[in-house]
């Protein structure tokens, strides 16, 4: 492949100019016509590429500006500056592990960059390497103590570790510097919440609203003011609060997710699942067991979101002979093949053993590839919602066992109401209550036809019986799993400090075990009325008493 050369000629360097005096007049618009202009006349320069990424990337179309940064590259390869462009698309992109490596690329050429520090620490985060971010920031205040991004940024990392007291002194710093940071903003409200200072955090939450937000900034203090709310009792405001949010994140995310609802493809996995014989599942060849260098045990911890996965996590996490995965997909290109069509499902059942033993080796590949030593202990591989991933289980793992977490489902529907989560197409169905409710609905009924109709082996583990009784709770689960109970499991709150969460569990699973969680739903009985009726064959059905 040939690369083009820079050609600095006496009408590319002209041209070069006039976009480089748009851009200065921040007249982005004319600076990428003249950009255009330019390159259709077959110019060549670095500053024609990089004006018109810079228009891409302003107006949203990321890829663009992507390519177009690259090709600006090729031009000065070692601009620092121009690597911080690229690494900040890779992360706008979802593609955090390329932007690691891109700001990586910027340090070695500006080691001291305090702005490079803080997006390579950015994009540590996006991967879940919150230590390595930690030390990222850390390195940016220390070359520019007057970093007010970065000591917000390291603050809402202090807070999700617990050390309230350091978020609320960074948090402060960054304030002192730039008193209009929403980030630190939002950690100091946060802290006063984790604090239970409600009508402090109120106070400061309104404030902030009073502010010209961005819709995403709006949506995310409307949640901690609702949160405030409820924290002074007042549920009738709160549910507007959370209602409100959630209304304004389904109108920035309808066109995104309208045609790709995650209900529609449960409920078509019923529908097809519903019409298959068991036997289908029951007479197939079984793979082979677990790998004499693998894992001793295969496990799999699923169920909904908000119904006591990470708190059940974190306390295996904390027993010597167990090693968790928190919410990694390794399973999605295997559903999109098999469990995303009737003709799929179809193969899926009938998949031979070559083809099983390859998805095996992948997924343990991956596995590894994440630094995750499982050789001779129990592997966990928590994920709520592989769920409605339980045929692939059954077909490539048949020796795995499944941990199912149960909830009373009012307060499961209601939490996943309620609590912020980065939207994806799961989470769109919760920015309605009763869509969330249907949604929680379909995936119950499915689970109920998978265990009719595969060979599973399953340990339901109840969220409020681990509260009220912890040890006994535990115990039945390690006796399921194969493990003996170890009081090291009490502990599951220095588990929480090593584990990144990413969901909004972090700070309660760090506090005592407490009866919080349990019975929410009834602090909003009125509100949550309309959806009552749906939930109440799972609330019969799971043994939660209808009042």
């Amino acid at each position: 492949m040939t690369r083009d050369r820079p050609s600095y000629d006496e009408a590319s360097v002209r041209a070069a100019r006039q976009v480089v005096e748009a851009l200065r007049a921040s007249d982005l618009r004319r600076a990428n016509e003249l950009s255009n202009r330019a390159i259709l006349d077959g110019l060549r320069h670095p500053a024609l590429f990089n004006a018109r990424a810079i228009f891409s990337e302003a107006s949203g179309r990321i890829e663009d500006a992507l390519a177009d940064f690259k090709r600006t590259r090729s031009y000065v390869p070692d601009d620092a500056n121009l690597l911080l462009s690229i690494g900040l698309c890779l992360l706008k992109l979802g593609r955090a592990s390329e932007a690691v490596d891109v700001f990586d690329a910027a340090s070695v050429i500006k080691p001291s960059s305090p702005a490079v520090d803080r997006y390579r620490a950015d994009a540590l985060m996006a991967i879940g390497d919150s230590e390595a971010a930690s030390q990222a920031y850390e390195k940016a205040i220390a070359v520019d103590p007057k970093d007010a991004k970065a000591l917000a940024s390291l603050a809402a990392l202090a807070l999700r570790r617990d050390e309230t007291s350091r978020a609320r002194e960074l948090a402060t710093r960054s304030l002192t510097l730039y008193p209009g940071n929403l980030s630190a903003t939002l950690t100091m409200a946060n802290a006063e919440l984790v604090e239970r200072q409600f009508v402090s955090a109120e106070r400061r939450l309104r404030a902030l609203l009073a502010r010209d937000l961005d819709p995403l900034q709006r949506t995310a203090a409307l949640s901690m003011l609702g949160d405030a709310l409820d924290g002074t009792d007042d549920t009738k405001h709160a549910f507007e609060a959370y209602s409100t949010s959630k209304a304004e994140l389904r109108q920035i995310y309808t066109p995104q997710f309208v045609n790709g609802r995650a209900i529609d493809a449960a409920n078509a996995l019923i529908e097809l699942f519903e019409a298959m014989p068991a036997g289908r599942w029951a007479s197939v060849e079984s793979a082979q067991g677990v790998e004499s260098s693998g894992p001793r045990a295969h496990i799999f911890l699923l169920g909904f979101m908000r119904s006591g996965t990470t708190l059940l996590e974190l306390a295996l996490a904390s027993h010597p002979d167990v090693v968790v995965m928190d919410e990694h997909d390794l399973l999605r290109d295997t559903n999109q093949t098999f469990l995303t069509s009737a003709e799929g499902i179809e193969q899926l059942a009938d998949l031979g053993q070559e083809e099983i033993s390859r998805r095996r080796s992948d997924y343990w590949a991956a596995v590894g590839a994440k630094g995750i030593a499982t050789a001779g202990r129990v592997f966990v591989d928590k994920l709520p919602f592989h769920t409605a991933k339980l045929p692939i289980i059954a077909k490539l793992f048949p020796e795995a066992k499944i941990l199912f977490c149960l909830r009373d489902p009012r307060d499961v529907v209601f939490s996943s109401f309620r609590r912020p989560f980065e939207v994806n197409a799961t989470i769109f169905e919760f920015l309605s209550l009763e869509n969330g409710a249907r949604f929680y609905d379909s995936i119950m009924r499915l689970a109920s036809i998978y265990r009719r109709k595969l060979p599973l082996e399953v340990h339901d583990h109840r969220y409020e019986a681990m509260v009220e009784n912890f040890e006994e709770s535990l115990s039945a689960v390690c006796d399921f799993i194969g493990i003996a109970w170890n009081e090291k499991m009490r502990a599951f709150g220095e588990a929480a400090k090593t584990i990144v969460i990413r969901n909004p569990s972090a700070a309660q699973v760090r506090r005592p075990l407490n009866s919080e969680g349990i019975g929410q739903w009834r602090r909003y009985r009125e509100q949550m009325a309309p959806i009552i009726p749906l939930l109440a064959p799972w609330v019969a059905a799971f043994g939660y008493p209808a009042d």
